[in-house]
């Protein structure tokens, strides 16, 4: 068709963020469709009507490939005035238009793209950029400006990991304590600060490393910045906030067998990690967090603080070098120190095949078979998430075999979970007691 019949496809997307944005969006809306139940026998439906179940994984993967290229082509193939139809639905007592009047053209005049100058190429802002601060921090940014909105982290390697049998729990009772006042302000002084800003200051715990991340509006980024450093680096550790988590901490130790499922996976946590410094419970024991204390929080914090153990990231509407400025301006006080490597402390060594055994008042048995498995560094780490794969889900192995076929489980799943030195395999099922030694047989076999 000719230019002047185009719709003004120039003006589709102001960058690639913005095509990247409306990706996200069209996924997020097919997972937010299945948070229910409901939604998920919904999608299940749809697809399967449209001739394969399946076909949500084909469309979600082409959904990635298309470009704004496809886009364009699309738009000159189907938005065209001569393919439309126009509909008026006015009021009786509104005049029609005439005989003469042309509607298409007009349509057509008013779609036609303005002569402009060509638009300047959009700077590529995909990649990451590092950076190594000069006191040997790192620093990563992934910038996003599509919509104004940051979102930071600094992250330090070590802590659950290098714990001792006594300080089982330590971790947890630190960084659940970091953000619970300042050298400034009180916790209630700090909480209102940070609400004040409409933003997100939260402590971090995983088995590998901690720390604190921060979200808020791009244009609230000093404030928020200033107010993660500020818990970040000048944590109060006050003997009565340090204790009000650590009755928290054990009153939630004392709630564990109220979820069997949690309890039993947890119990295979440990069982399965023997050998390795991942082999105890992240929230620790009753008997070890009772001893724990805001001295023993501060030194815990104190012992894994140094620039040369940070790292901070940064994703969305942020400037790299002045974000970079402020991280240096902010930690010019910090000892450099050295990197943290990851922990060579054993637990014990494994002792092979081994079996636990605990009763309880639910009416469901929950079984767990655990095997040490490869760590994310490891070769085979890529080609045993693809074996999970084959196995998990639902329409994966165990589910069909140990549901679907013989009606064995309630809930059934495998997990991989993998770290830095060390990783597992589980497989979970919740049965009827009375299956439990049927479902037993079943697991082994698949």
């Amino acid at each position: 068709p000719p230019r002047s019949t185009l719709f003004p496809y120039t003006t589709l997307f102001r960058s690639a963020e913005e095509l990247a944005k409306i990706k996200t969006r069209i996924k997020a809306s097919k997972i937010f469709e299945k948070q229910s139940v409901d939604g998920q026998a919904k999608t299940l439906g749809f697809w399967q009507l449209q001739g394969d179940y399946r076909l949500e994984e084909k469309f979600l993967s082409a959904l990635d490939a298309v470009t704004a290229g496809d886009v364009l082509r699309v738009s000159r193939k189907y938005i065209q005035p001569r393919r439309a139809t126009l509909l008026f639905y006015r009021p009786k007592t509104e005049k029609g238009f005439g005989p003469g009047f042309n509607w298409r053209a007009k349509l057509e005049k008013a779609l036609a793209p303005e002569k402009t100058a060509p638009a300047k190429a959009q700077a590529k802002n995909e990649g990451i950029q590092r950076f190594k601060l000069p006191n040997g921090a790192k620093l990563l940014v992934r910038e996003r400006h599509g919509v104004p909105l940051v979102s930071l982290g600094v992250y330090l390697k070590g802590g659950f990991r290098d714990e001792k049998e006594a300080q089982s729990g330590l971790t947890s009772l630190m960084t659940r304590a970091l953000v619970k006042g300042t050298g400034k302000r009180s916790y209630a002084d700090f909480s209102r600060a940070v609400e004040s800003l409409a933003a997100h200051v939260d402590p971090v715990l995983e088995k590998d490393y901690w720390g604190v991340t921060g979200e808020g509006l791009s244009s609230q980024l000093e404030p928020v910045f200033n107010l993660m450093v500020e818990t970040f680096l000048d944590p109060a550790f006050t003997k009565e906030e340090v204790e009000k988590e650590k009755q928290m901490q054990l009153a939630a130790l004392r709630r564990l067998k109220d979820d069997p499922s949690e309890y039993a996976l947890l119990k295979s946590d440990v069982s399965t990690f023997a050998g390795t410094p991942y082999a105890h419970p992240p929230q620790g024991t009753e008997k070890s967090v009772s001893r724990l204390s805001d001295q023993g929080a501060r030194g815990w914090y104190g012992k894994f603080l140094s620039a040369s153990n940070m790292t901070w990231v940064a994703v969305g509407d942020v400037d790299p070098l002045k974000l970079k400025r402020m991280i240096e301006d902010a930690l010019k006080n910090v000892p450099q120190g050295k990197a943290v490597s990851a922990s060579n402390q054993s637990k014990g060594k494994s002792s092979g095949a081994k079996s636990y055994f605990e009763k309880n008042k639910s009416q469901q048995s929950n079984l767990v078979l655990g095997f040490p498995a490869p760590h994310f560094k490891h070769p085979d780490y890529f080609t045993f998430r693809v074996m999970n794969t084959l196995l998990n889900g639902m329409g994966g192995r165990l589910f069909v075999e140990l549901r679907e076929k013989n009606s064995l489980a309630y809930s059934v799943f495998a997990a991989h979970e993998s770290l830095e030195r060390a990783g597992i395999y589980q497989v979970y099922i919740g049965c009827a007691p009375e299956k439990q030694e049927m479902a037993k047989r079943e697991l082994e076999k698949v």
